[in-house]
């Protein structure tokens, strides 16, 4: 513009130029001009678009990276958390085979020291009671007094013992008839309710539900202290069959002292079966067990 500004400046007032040529040298000058103005404008916006798709490619690296850091974040996070739950699995499997090998030592030493020890004096009893049935019958009538006793002893001692191990009101009508017995008195009015409400489960749902209210009950037994009470409630909701063993004792401090072996043997036993559970107490405010399996109801068992 200036190079056309001046041109005409000199070409008509310093030294006239003819109107033809000045009309073709302005044409000239114009659309040099112009040329040069979409050239330099081209040139410039793909510079500025160049310019521009770097920065985005870089601001979406960097927001790549970002993503990727945290991705490795939460995939380590997720390794810790499979380690960690392999170690508890591990764990688990480890007190669940010591309980098993510690209640087998339990029922062969039941079976040596109650069973089997008033059968063999029985044994004992049976052959001097052959002997003497000639020469004393009153001292034969008498060891086969004590003998018959012995026999109901033995057979109550066997009974005890299938009964820790499976008892049979489970087997026949499920749960809500088994009752779980223990030294605290228990509101077993939601108990008994579930009996128009819950149906028949697999052996080992039914089981391990079992045997944790029973874990549950003996422990408020020893530990909500005098004059508590303690409710037990069934359930199936969503899917889970569910137990809440409820003591308005004295309770505990649940995070500060942590879970003796009975909670972490009942958190095995459920967490076996895909299920877990849950401790509420404080000092002075009594002890909620809660647990929860899934159902897998048989279809028709009740």
């Amino acid at each position: 513009m200036a190079i056309i500004i001046g041109y005409e400046i000199v070409a008509v007032w310093l030294e006239p130029t003819p109107i033809q040529i000045l009309i073709n040298n302005n044409f000239f000058f114009l659309s040099a001009v112009i040329i040069g103005m979409v050239a330099g404008y081209t040139i410039e916006r793909g510079l500025r678009t160049d310019f521009l798709q770097r920065r985005l490619i870089e601001a979406q690296r960097a927001e790549l990276a970002v993503n990727n850091a945290q991705l490795d974040s939460e995939l380590q996070k997720s390794l810790d958390g499979l380690r960690r739950q392999a170690a508890e699995l591990q764990a688990s499997r480890a007190r669940i085979v010591s309980a098993a090998d510690g209640e087998r030592r339990r029922i062969e030493r039941s079976l040596h020291d109650g069973a089997q020890q008033l059968l063999t004096a029985i044994a004992i009893k049976l052959r001097l009671v052959s002997e003497l049935t000639e020469q004393d019958r009153s001292m034969a009538r008498n060891l086969l007094a004590e003998a018959s006793g012995e026999i109901n002893d033995a057979a109550r001692d066997l009974r005890d013992l299938a009964h820790g191990i499976y008892p049979p009101l489970l087997a026949e009508s499920g749960l809500p008839a088994a009752p779980c017995g223990g030294g605290t008195p228990v509101d077993d009015a939601h108990h008994g309710g579930c009996r128009l409400y819950l149906g028949r489960y697999p052996a080992e749902v039914e089981a391990t539900v079992y045997f944790c209210c029973l874990e549950a009950i003996q422990n408020a037994s020893k530990h909500a202290g005098e004059g508590a009470t303690l409710t037990l409630r069934l359930r199936e909701d969503a899917g889970m069959l569910t137990f809440d063993v409820v003591d308005d004792g004295k309770g505990f401090d649940a995070q500060g002292r942590g879970l003796g072996a009975g909670f972490v043997n009942m958190a095995d036993r459920l967490g076996a079966l895909g299920g877990s559970l849950r401790v509420e107490s404080a000092p002075q405010r009594g002890t909620t067990v809660s647990g929860a399996v899934p159902a897998k109801a048989c279809a028709d068992a009740g």
